[in-house]
């Protein structure tokens, strides 16, 4: 059985087993590092973000804690002022990163767009 001839992070070689005609797993493959980037990116949308869940955790607490009495209201005020500017922050966060995105996607497409022009294969 063939092994992928690709290696891992930490340097050491992958163990995947391939195909007979296949010298990479999917996960090392040159010809399939744009499918992958594709699915990582959809991938990373689907999940919720970890700081989010968080702070919808933290907002949950405040809330049973002012709604029950056990604190007083002022300093949970500007808690919440401050939890505020926070999910504006990673808003922006996630807005630059979805940019950045489909900046590379449009340069892709202009370089696919030039080799074609060119009488060569966009892919």
């Amino acid at each position: 059985m063939a092994r992928c001839v690709g290696y891992k992070r930490d340097g050491t070689p992958c163990e995947r087993i391939v195909g007979a005609s296949k010298q990479y797993c999917y996960a090392h493959d040159p010809a399939r590092a744009e499918a992958r980037k594709r699915n990582a990116s959809k991938g990373g949308k689907s999940k919720p973000n970890r700081e989010i869940a968080g702070i919808k955790n933290q907002l949950a607490t405040m809330v049973n804690e002012v709604l029950t009495g056990a604190v007083a209201t002022a300093p949970y005020a500007v808690a919440g002022q401050l939890i505020n500017a926070r999910l504006r922050a990673v808003e922006v966060e996630r807005k630059i990163r979805e940019q950045d995105e489909l900046e590379a996607r449009l340069e892709a497409l202009e370089q696919a767009t030039g080799n074609r022009e060119k009488g060569g294969q966009p892919f």
